[in-house]
Protein backbone atom coordinates (compact mmCIF):
# COMPACT_ATOMS: atom_id res chain seq x y z
CA UNK A 1 0.00 0.00 0.00
CA UNK A 2 1.14 3.11 -0.59
CA UNK A 3 0.57 6.70 1.27
CA UNK A 4 -1.65 7.46 -1.62
CA UNK A 5 -3.29 4.46 -3.24
CA UNK A 6 -6.97 3.71 -3.72
CA UNK A 7 -9.58 6.99 -4.93
CA UNK A 8 -8.74 10.13 -3.12
CA UNK A 9 -5.63 11.10 -0.90
CA UNK A 10 -5.35 8.98 2.30
CA UNK A 11 -4.42 10.88 5.43
CA UNK A 12 -1.28 10.27 7.41
CA UNK A 13 1.18 11.42 9.49
CA UNK A 14 5.28 11.67 8.77
CA UNK A 15 7.73 11.52 5.80
CA UNK A 16 6.69 9.64 2.01
CA UNK A 17 10.33 8.78 2.25
CA UNK A 18 10.28 6.88 5.91
CA UNK A 19 11.84 3.98 5.77
CA UNK A 20 8.91 2.17 8.14
CA UNK A 21 5.34 2.40 6.52
CA UNK A 22 2.77 1.87 8.73
CA UNK A 23 -0.32 1.23 7.04
CA UNK A 24 -3.90 1.10 9.77
CA UNK A 25 -7.13 -0.55 8.64
CA UNK A 26 -9.55 0.66 11.15
CA UNK A 27 -12.91 1.24 12.75
CA UNK A 28 -13.59 4.55 14.80
CA UNK A 29 -15.79 2.14 17.54
CA UNK A 30 -13.73 -0.57 17.77
CA UNK A 31 -12.18 -0.84 21.29
CA UNK A 32 -9.23 -2.23 20.19
CA UNK A 33 -8.88 0.44 17.06
CA UNK A 34 -8.58 2.78 20.48
CA UNK A 35 -6.15 1.07 22.24
CA UNK A 36 -3.96 0.87 18.49
CA UNK A 37 -4.22 4.70 18.26
CA UNK A 38 -3.22 5.61 21.87
CA UNK A 39 -0.44 2.90 20.72
CA UNK A 40 0.40 4.74 17.74
CA UNK A 41 0.86 7.88 18.93
CA UNK A 42 3.40 6.94 21.24
CA UNK A 43 5.33 5.57 18.23
CA UNK A 44 5.00 8.96 16.45
CA UNK A 45 6.02 10.87 19.26
CA UNK A 46 9.18 8.45 19.29
CA UNK A 47 10.09 8.30 16.12
CA UNK A 48 8.16 11.33 14.41
CA UNK A 49 8.55 12.05 10.58
CA UNK A 50 10.81 8.62 10.33
CA UNK A 51 7.94 6.49 10.22
CA UNK A 52 4.93 7.09 7.76
CA UNK A 53 1.68 6.37 9.12
CA UNK A 54 -1.42 6.02 6.45
CA UNK A 55 -5.16 5.38 8.25
CA UNK A 56 -7.22 3.82 5.89
CA UNK A 57 -11.03 2.76 7.11
CA UNK A 58 -12.93 -0.70 7.31
CA UNK A 59 -16.17 0.84 9.11
CA UNK A 60 -18.29 -2.19 10.44
CA UNK A 61 -21.23 -1.02 9.25
CA UNK A 62 -22.99 -2.13 6.06
CA UNK A 63 -24.25 1.18 5.16
CA UNK A 64 -20.61 2.08 3.84
CA UNK A 65 -19.06 -0.97 3.84
CA UNK A 66 -20.71 -3.31 1.27
CA UNK A 67 -17.63 -6.08 2.89
CA UNK A 68 -19.46 -6.71 6.08
CA UNK A 69 -23.50 -7.44 6.77
CA UNK A 70 -23.50 -6.02 9.55
CA UNK A 71 -24.24 -2.97 11.53
CA UNK A 72 -22.07 -3.78 15.29
CA UNK A 73 -21.44 -0.10 15.01
CA UNK A 74 -24.33 2.39 14.14
CA UNK A 75 -21.88 5.58 14.17
CA UNK A 76 -19.22 4.22 12.35
CA UNK A 77 -19.85 5.27 8.92
CA UNK A 78 -20.64 8.46 9.89
CA UNK A 79 -17.72 8.88 12.22
CA UNK A 80 -15.48 8.19 9.10
CA UNK A 81 -17.52 10.40 6.84
CA UNK A 82 -16.75 13.28 9.62
CA UNK A 83 -13.07 12.35 9.69
CA UNK A 84 -12.62 13.05 6.42
CA UNK A 85 -14.45 16.01 5.91
CA UNK A 86 -12.67 17.44 8.50
CA UNK A 87 -9.43 16.46 6.79
CA UNK A 88 -11.04 18.97 4.30
CA UNK A 89 -10.00 21.76 6.64
CA UNK A 90 -6.94 20.06 7.98
CA UNK A 91 -8.41 18.70 11.13
CA UNK A 92 -8.57 14.86 10.00
CA UNK A 93 -6.02 13.94 12.62
CA UNK A 94 -7.72 16.24 15.54
CA UNK A 95 -11.49 14.30 14.53
CA UNK A 96 -9.27 10.85 14.18
CA UNK A 97 -8.30 11.19 17.79
CA UNK A 98 -11.23 13.12 18.99
CA UNK A 99 -13.37 9.90 18.33
CA UNK A 100 -10.84 7.56 19.68
CA UNK A 101 -10.47 9.42 22.45
CA UNK A 102 -14.28 9.53 23.06
CA UNK A 103 -15.38 6.43 21.63
CA UNK A 104 -17.82 5.82 24.98
CA UNK A 105 -19.66 8.70 23.71
CA UNK A 106 -20.15 8.24 19.69
CA UNK A 107 -23.57 8.89 19.00
CA UNK A 108 -24.82 10.70 16.12
CA UNK A 109 -25.55 14.08 18.15
CA UNK A 110 -21.63 14.16 19.24
CA UNK A 111 -20.10 13.28 16.81
CA UNK A 112 -21.51 16.62 14.54
CA UNK A 113 -20.52 18.90 17.62
CA UNK A 114 -17.29 17.86 17.70
CA UNK A 115 -16.90 18.43 13.70
CA UNK A 116 -18.73 21.55 14.69
CA UNK A 117 -15.85 22.25 17.58
CA UNK A 118 -12.68 21.81 14.77
CA UNK A 119 -14.70 24.42 12.39
CA UNK A 120 -16.97 22.38 10.09
CA UNK A 121 -20.63 24.50 9.43
CA UNK A 122 -23.69 23.20 9.22
CA UNK A 123 -23.61 23.27 5.58
CA UNK A 124 -20.53 21.56 5.15
CA UNK A 125 -21.51 18.30 7.28
CA UNK A 126 -24.45 18.12 5.41
CA UNK A 127 -22.80 18.64 1.90
CA UNK A 128 -20.14 15.87 3.46
CA UNK A 129 -22.78 13.57 4.62
CA UNK A 130 -24.53 13.31 1.47
CA UNK A 131 -21.41 12.92 -0.60
CA UNK A 132 -21.01 10.22 -2.86
CA UNK A 133 -16.98 10.95 -2.84
CA UNK A 134 -16.49 10.17 0.32
CA UNK A 135 -18.71 6.69 0.55
CA UNK A 136 -16.60 5.55 -2.69
CA UNK A 137 -13.72 6.25 -0.95
CA UNK A 138 -14.95 4.31 2.23
CA UNK A 139 -15.52 1.88 -0.54
CA UNK A 140 -12.40 1.64 -1.87
CA UNK A 141 -10.64 1.40 1.39
CA UNK A 142 -12.72 -1.21 2.42
CA UNK A 143 -12.51 -3.53 -0.61
CA UNK A 144 -8.47 -2.86 -0.29
CA UNK A 145 -8.72 -4.45 3.40
CA UNK A 146 -10.76 -6.97 1.98
CA UNK A 147 -8.35 -7.89 -0.94
CA UNK A 148 -5.78 -8.19 1.68
CA UNK A 149 -7.28 -10.77 4.07
CA UNK A 150 -8.15 -8.56 6.48
CA UNK A 151 -10.00 -10.42 9.37
CA UNK A 152 -10.52 -7.75 12.28
CA UNK A 153 -9.79 -4.15 12.60
CA UNK A 154 -7.26 -2.52 13.52
CA UNK A 155 -5.65 -4.96 11.37
CA UNK A 156 -1.94 -3.14 11.12
CA UNK A 157 0.68 -3.49 7.77
CA UNK A 158 4.47 -2.42 8.93
CA UNK A 159 6.49 -2.25 5.30
CA UNK A 160 3.78 -5.05 3.61
CA UNK A 161 3.71 -7.43 6.66
CA UNK A 162 0.35 -7.80 7.96
CA UNK A 163 -0.37 -8.13 11.68
CA UNK A 164 -4.21 -9.10 12.60
CA UNK A 165 -6.32 -7.30 14.92
CA UNK A 166 -6.59 -10.33 16.98
CA UNK A 167 -3.08 -8.97 18.91
CA UNK A 168 -4.67 -5.91 19.83
CA UNK A 169 -8.22 -7.43 20.66
CA UNK A 170 -6.08 -9.55 23.40
CA UNK A 171 -4.45 -6.06 24.29
CA UNK A 172 -1.53 -8.05 22.35
CA UNK A 173 -0.79 -4.99 20.39
CA UNK A 174 2.38 -4.30 21.86
CA UNK A 175 3.37 -7.36 19.32
CA UNK A 176 3.01 -4.83 16.28
CA UNK A 177 4.61 -2.00 18.44
CA UNK A 178 7.80 -4.30 19.13
CA UNK A 179 8.04 -5.09 15.52
CA UNK A 180 7.72 -1.61 14.57
CA UNK A 181 10.37 -0.60 17.53
CA UNK A 182 12.56 -3.25 16.25
CA UNK A 183 12.53 -2.70 12.51
CA UNK A 184 12.73 1.16 13.00
CA UNK A 185 16.05 0.24 15.02
CA UNK A 186 17.58 -1.12 12.79
CA UNK A 187 16.97 0.93 9.62
CA UNK A 188 16.78 4.62 11.27
CA UNK A 189 19.73 3.60 13.95
CA UNK A 190 21.87 1.24 12.15
CA UNK A 191 21.49 -0.87 15.24
CA UNK A 192 22.66 -4.84 14.92
CA UNK A 193 19.91 -7.17 14.79
CA UNK A 194 20.80 -8.48 18.79
CA UNK A 195 20.78 -4.67 20.03
CA UNK A 196 17.50 -4.59 18.77
CA UNK A 197 16.35 -7.79 20.27
CA UNK A 198 17.68 -6.01 23.48
CA UNK A 199 15.70 -3.09 23.51
CA UNK A 200 19.13 -0.90 22.91
CA UNK A 201 19.93 1.13 20.01
CA UNK A 202 23.21 2.77 18.99
CA UNK A 203 23.96 6.21 20.06
CA UNK A 204 24.01 8.44 17.10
Amino acid sequence: FSAYSGMGEDFRKGSDDAKVKIVEFADFQCPACGNAARAMRQLKAEYGDKILVVFKNFPLESTCNSNVQTKAHLYACNSAILARCAGGIGKFWDMHDKLFDSQTSINETSIVAWAKELGLSDQQIKECKESKDIVAKLQDDSKQATEAGLQGTPTIFINGKKYNGFYARLNQSFRWCKAIRRLSCRTLAGAAREDCRAGRRRPS
